[in-house]
């Protein structure tokens, strides 16, 4: 009983809290809860579900994924331009292989006030779809984050530009253990900052 209304404490405070806050900073703090759902979500995935990387192979304990604070300066809008003639790209993969995927767009945009581009991917399976992949390095990559890059799946309609969100960058799979076989990213994904957003390197327990 003394949980229950601890919780109905909790509720109450927030709703008052959102009430009271001024427009943006509502915005900001409704954006914060969503990143921590998500991650959230994540975790309980990685945990229990048994296609979770943890419980399908067992070879390494799930200790917890580590992420940044989230910044909503690692939120930007990007100007899209489609590749006519979309070219066809062989990614290295972890195993040694290699995995086609297809240049679909360029992404340019600013971080941390410098200016960037990425490529926007598209494989076979999801070319007639709204989705697109988007493998990247940054500064941060071996040190704070895994070595052979991280991942964002973005959802894009066609407009002029596109939202690209760091706070939900993830690591592969291959992070965790070696048994899976990952992509790396293209050398021209190589961002010049330090993208202190999104997941961190995973700290395997055995």
């Amino acid at each position: 009983m003394k949980n229950l209304w601890a919780i109905v404490f909790v509720v109450i405070l927030l709703i008052l809290l959102y009430t009271f806050l001024p427009p943006l900073e509502q915005d900001e703090a409704r954006y914060r809860e969503s990143i921590i759902q998500e991650r959230q979500k994540i975790e309980t995935f990685m945990k229990n579900d048994p296609d979770s990387p943890f419980h399908k192979k067992g070879e390494v304990l799930f200790s917890g994924l580590q992420y940044f604070e989230i910044d909503p300066e690692f939120r930007v809008e990007a100007e899209v331009t489609l590749f006519e003639n979309p070219e066809r790209l062989e990614l290295a993969m972890s195993n040694g292989g290699r995995q086609t995927y297809f240049k679909y767009a360029i992404a340019k945009f600013d971080l941390l006030a410098i200016p960037q581009q990425l490529v926007l991917l598209k494989s076979e399976d999801t070319w007639n779809s709204n989705r697109i992949f988007l493998p990247f390095y940054d500064e941060t990559s071996t040190e704070e984050t895994y070595g052979g890059g991280r991942y964002l799946d973005i959802t894009y309609s066609g407009t002029a530009t596109v939202l690209i969100d760091f706070n939900l960058c993830y690591n592969p799979y291959c992070a965790y253990t070696d048994t899976y076989r990952c992509p790396f990213p293209p050398p021209e994904n190589q961002l010049s900052v330090e993208v202190r957003a999104g997941e961190k390197k995973y700290r395997k327990v055995h």
